[in-house]
Formats: C-alpha cells, structure tokens, sequence
C-alpha cells in the first residue's frame, strides 16, 4: 500500500522550531499575543479564538485556530480552519504554509489521502514561497518532504540539497535546521555540535535550540556538560518545561542525579499542558521509571511504564521495558 513517511520524522525538528519568530500582521495585540501562547498551550488559545465576535480580523483568527488544531493533532479541522483563512486572503504566505503543514499530517498517516493530496501539498509551499521569497520555513519543509519521502511521491536526495541551498541564502537558521536533517539521515549526528552553537549563536533566548543542544549532548554521553549547560539556561528561564525535561533527562541518564532527575520530570509533568510544545507526557513517565529502575525500585518502575502506555498505548520501547520488567 501506498505510503509516504511517518510525521514522526519531523518531531525533533519541530521542537528546535518551536516558537520561532515570524512576523505577522495581525492589527490586534491580543492576536499576536496569542501566537506565543500557542506553544504553551494550545487549547486554551482556541478556547479564546472560538469566542463569537471576539476578533475582527477572521483571516488571521482562522490562521491561528488551524495552528492550535494542528498541534492538538486534529489534522482534518486545522486543514479546514487554513482554507477558511486563505478564502479570505489568498496573498499571505503563512496561510499556504500552514495549509501544507495540516496536509502533511494527513498525508503523513493517511495513506489514501496521500495519493491524492501531496501535489496540492506542494503547490502549496511553491505558493507560500512565491508569495515571500524570503520566508525559510516553507523551502524548509520542501526540503524534508523531498529528503524523506519515497522517489515514487517525488522524493530525491539531489532535490532536498537544491532547496536547502535556495533555503540557506534567505534564512541561514532554516538552512541549519535542514543541515541537522541530512546529518541525521546520514545517522552523522555526531557531527553536529557546530551547527547547535551557530543556532545558539544567532538565537540565544530561542528554548528550541537550547533543548536541542542538550539533548545533543545527552546523546553524546557528555552528561555532566549537559547538566552543567541546562542549569544555566534554567536559571535564564525558570520552570520553562523544556529545559526542565532535557535536563531530567540528562540527570537520569549520567546515573549521578538520578532522584533530581526524576523529581524534574515530574515538575515538567506538572508544568507542561497537554498538547504543549515539547515531549508529551508520556515520554516524562518513561523517564521517571528508568530512573526507578536504576534505583532498583521496580514496583515504582513498573506504575510509571504503566502510566506512560496508558497516555500513548504505542510506545514499543516502553512496553519493552515494562515486559523486561516482569521476566
């Protein structure tokens, strides 16, 4: 059966991603402010957004409303919500991106929709593109479609590095985000400490790539670097849950902070809404149980696998340690 890829690929990406700045036009601060709030909390922001005749601009309203969808995994409603937006007003290049990006969900897991929805997908980004040369995000995902997606839906190695160049000289942290996608498809991620620096480099304050690095060096094995970075950047941003995440993660993983880091990552549990930017929940729980276990706590270990399963019934890996458990 006809199928693209799994959405599953973009997700580290779309953390280093996460909030961003893109400039909008919105013409009421309550719009625009609702834009950041989105990576906090999305349902809440469309709770507001739903409010009869709250906002006057209904072309942004809709915008912002597939956001919020498409983060909450509705994929259906949030392609709706983005032809609502572009019906109103066809000449924003961020109305076709977010057009993309719903289809792409869709497309992504749904192997029907796809044969016949990844053109328009496409010619949606060529839009968003013709509409703002200068916007890196849509030759972004030009880029990842043709890198990962089969040469019988278009995909090809040679046409990933042509857009990623036209991508580089109009955004240079579009450029590098591509550029962490190649290392990782050539499994190179070893390689990638430079590109993490110029990131941080050129947007200090942007948490994404602050987790990104971190998590990084957490895959390096680099443990107490990475502690002693995340640490830094939490007293810059206290209780933000990313940050609390990786660096639990870190102190779990070097086996020298093992309570701390279980401790961290139920404060990022507390802390995170649902459907919030970042590692879900679940994955919290996978942490605080391999804690447990490196605590030789297996009751505590096993309730907290139990707990992971139960908010993501398809997390192989945690039903593997679980299973582990009980031998």
């Amino acid at each position: 059966m006809f199928r693209l890829f799994s959405f599953a690929w973009f997700f580290p990406l779309l953390l280093l991603l996460a909030v961003w700045p893109v400039p909008l036009a919105f013409g009421a601060e309550t719009l625009a402010s609702l834009e950041t709030q989105l990576t906090r909390d999305p349902a809440a922001v469309l709770a507001v957004l739903d409010q009869p005749g709250a906002f006057t601009n209904a072309a942004d309203t809709a915008y912002l409303r597939s956001k919020a969808l498409l983060q909450m995994g509705q994929a259906k409603p949030a392609i709706d919500a983005a032809r609502a937006a572009l019906a109103l007003d066809e000449a924003q290049s961020r109305y076709h991106t977010q057009y993309a990006k719903a289809l792409l969900q869709r497309i992504s897991n749904e192997p029907m929709f796809a044969m016949t929805n990844t053109g328009r997908f496409l010619r949606a980004l060529d839009k968003a593109i013709e509409l703002d040369p200068t916007d890196g995000e849509p030759r972004l995902f030009k880029t990842m479609f043709y890198l990962n997606a089969p040469a019988i839906a278009g995909g090809s190695r040679a046409k990933a590095e042509a857009e990623q160049r036209a991508m580089a000289a109009v955004s240079e942290v579009h450029g590098l985000l591509a550029q962490l996608a190649f290392l990782s498809a050539d499994d190179k991620q070893a390689e990638a400490e430079p590109i993490h620096r110029r990131l941080l480099a050129l947007a200090p304050d942007h948490v994404g790539f602050i987790y990104g690095f971190g998590r990084y060096l957490r895959h390096a094995e680099r443990y107490d670097e990475a502690q002693t970075f995340l640490r830094a950047q939490l007293t810059r941003f206290p209780e933000e849950p990313r940050i609390l995440y990786a660096l639990a993660a870190a102190q779990i993983s070097g086996g020298k902070a093992v309570e701390s880091g279980i401790n961290g990552m139920k404060q990022f549990i507390a802390l995170q809404a649902a459907h919030a930017e970042g590692p879900a929940a679940a994955h919290a729980w996978f942490w605080i149980g391999k804690g447990y276990e490196q605590q030789n706590q297996s009751a505590q270990a096993r309730r907290a696998y139990e707990q992971s399963l139960a908010l993501n019934p398809k997390l192989a890996y945690v039903r593997e340690r679980l299973n582990q458990l009980a031998d």
